[in-house]
């Protein structure tokens, strides 16, 4: 009887030391549309069920969204733009009660759909974690129209280090530019003739997604992402 019970013991304190410490809201694998030529944020919520403090730490694991987009993978602490999305990283420690986030933040300026996955854990015991799947498309409509009106608009460097220069097809057709940052916050806005030399100093903003939107004669609006 009392090697029984030392069993159960032992099961009992070895269930305590790797109960969950967190849950996942709403699900680990979440099945997103991207509004074109928009700026998309997909939140997978981590929510601290333990009495302590928890820290969190992440692995990136893949990324097949396509080439064209903007991405942004942001935790509760920093935001990496693709291509420079570290191989791991730390969250902010996540008091008792509390909710720690990972969001994939994406524009998509073509149709297509992908995949990104992360893998987050509990930092004191990393096979406590759950593998977070972003699977997200496009409603960018697809044809060759579309493809050529596209191109018609041109941003570069991208990414950019200090000035960003615009070009268009139908440079007279341009009379307002704005730039977005990832939160939707308003950075730019100025209005330009349309053979006005079009050249934006971006040198104090922050490594990040944002968004170029244009505006021409007709009010009709056209988006463009670049990351610096």
């Amino acid at each position: 009887m009392k090697k029984i019970l030392l069993i159960i013991i032992i099961a009992g304190s070895s269930l305590i030391a790797t109960a969950q410490t967190y849950t996942i809201s709403p699900s680990s694998t979440v099945n997103e549309t991207a509004l074109c030529n928009q700026f998309n944020a997909f939140y997978i919520y981590q929510n601290n069920v333990s009495v302590n403090t928890l820290n969190l730490g992440w692995t990136f694991i893949s990324n097949n969204l396509p080439s064209g987009w903007g991405i942004q993978f942001c935790d509760n602490f920093n935001c990496y733009s693709w291509p420079n999305i570290p191989a791991t990283g730390t969250m902010t420690p996540v008091v008792a009660g509390g909710q720690a986030s990972t969001s994939l933040d994406v524009t998509a300026a073509t149709a297509g759909s992908g995949t990104f996955i992360v893998y987050v854990y509990d930092i004191a015991n990393p096979t406590n974690g759950d593998t977070l799947t972003y699977i997200v498309t496009s409603d960018c409509p697809t044809g060759i129209a579309d493809q050529s009106q596209d191109n018609s608009l041109s941003v570069f460097p991208n990414p950019v280090i200090d000035y960003l220069n615009i070009t268009s097809d139908k440079s007279s057709s341009i009379e307002h530019l704005f730039i977005y940052n990832s939160f939707g916050q308003q950075l730019y806005e100025k209005t330009i003739s349309g053979s006005e030399f079009k050249k934006i100093d971006v040198s104090h903003y922050s490594p990040g997604l944002y968004m170029l939107v244009i505006k021409d004669e007709n009010g009709k609006q056209t988006s463009k992402s670049f990351v610096k």
